[in-house]
């Protein structure tokens, strides 16, 4: 089949993916690059159809075929590294977003999520510095305003910490996590009532966070709401089945809430 062919192919199914008929035209191109193995164009969309379904590893390694061979690709590393990201690879993954960065210098997107890996691997300093570089490339980036408030959170400087919030809420008052990050800021300063309220504006903008619930529950007990607080916490315990990190901290909670309700197990 000539080359052209191919591309009338390839075009049609991912036609028909983005028309919803994701299922067949999974099939169909799966099928189509077992016979046009060098088709690299085919097998980072493969890649991606394939991370849309959560099958995590054959999109790793279809974005690996595409990251090795095709050099400036920049979209399968940006891919890839997500997925390492959110598997908390974070230096596996700064490696890939720093190739990003060599192909597409000053990518905004990059430069920001390159200092939340920072924020992760607590190089706080460095962290700092690339948020800043990414927010004069685009100061309208709300997420990129958050990340700024979780790292001056981290170096104690809360009160800088709650205006980097307050700039990410201003510019989308429905992104759940900064209504928490900032919730965090007014339990730091002694401000019980604008800490619970916030948190409770992030769980009812998205019930399933689990961090704003363990939150709510936490402060209610510090604030002698034992019974309130215990039933978030149970709630978040719920969510949190399968996150042994997460859910060590809320069975800390909880302990915390029965012993002082007197209700010990």
């Amino acid at each position: 089949m000539s080359e052209e062919y191919n591309k009338l192919i390839l075009n049609k199914i991912l036609e028909e993916y983005q028309a919803g008929n994701k299922k067949d035209s999974y099939i169909k191109l799966e099928t189509y690059i077992k016979e046009n193995k060098n088709d690299y164009a085919a097998l980072y969309n493969f890649g991606y159809m394939a991370e849309q379904i959560n099958d995590i590893g054959k999109a790793i390694n279809c974005y690996e075929i595409v990251r090795k061979k095709e050099k400036h690709n920049w979209r399968s590393r940006f891919n890839l590294y997500l997925i390492y990201f959110h598997k908390q690879y974070y230096e596996k993954s700064l490696k890939i977003l720093n190739e990003v960065l060599e192909i597409k210098e000053n990518f905004q997107p990059a430069l920001r999520d390159k200092a939340h890996i920072y924020f992760h691997l607590n190089k706080l300093d460095l962290a700092l510095k690339f948020i800043e570089q990414s927010l004069l490339l685009n100061m309208k980036d709300y997420i990129a305003w958050n990340i700024q408030g979780i790292i001056f959170f981290k170096l104690k400087k809360i009160y800088e910490a709650k205006e980097s919030f307050e700039k990410a809420i201003s510019l989308n008052n429905l992104y759940f996590p900064s209504f928490n990050n900032i919730g965090n800021c007014f339990r730091e300063l002694n401000k019980r009532d604008e800490a619970l309220n916030n948190y409770q504006k992030s769980a009812s903008l998205n019930p399933y966070f689990i961090e704003a619930i363990n939150n709510i529950g936490s402060l209610l007990i510090e604030i002698g709401e034992f019974n309130k607080g215990i039933d978030e916490l149970e709630k978040a315990l719920a969510l949190d089945s399968k996150n042994s990190f997460k859910n060590s901290q809320i069975n800390l909670n909880l302990a915390i809430g029965y012993f002082f309700s007197g209700d010990i197990l």
